[in-house]
């Protein structure tokens, strides 16, 4: 088996099924387990057909003009909440999906 190595921020790719695109992760924390498997927490990232009509629609009403620096990630505080490049907050139990061209 060949060996890689990977680290905190790295971008990697996984095969759901071979008939479609791989899809995209970006790696937020690797955690070894007591048997000696490594789990890493994820961030996902979605391709615009990816993602319902609706959610494209309401990214799409809210669009912010302008492209983003790495400082505007959305990020989730502890109850839930998320915030965006603008300030404002929503509700939301999930990190939100980014758009890859």
């Amino acid at each position: 088996m060949a060996s890689c190595m990977y680290r905190v921020g790295d971008y990697v790719y996984f095969e759901g099924t071979p008939s479609e695109p791989y899809l995209i992760r970006r790696i937020e924390e690797l955690n070894k387990t007591p048997n000696g498997n490594v789990e890493a927490r994820v961030a996902c990232f979605y391709r615009r057909r990816d993602i319902s009509a609706y959610l494209v629609n309401q990214v799409d009403r809210l669009k912010i003009d302008g492209p983003w620096d790495d400082d505007d990630e959305i990020s989730t505080d502890t109850n839930g909440s998320t915030i965006n490049p603008s300030g404002s907050t929503g509700s939301n139990s999930s990190s939100q999906p980014t758009e890859l061209s």
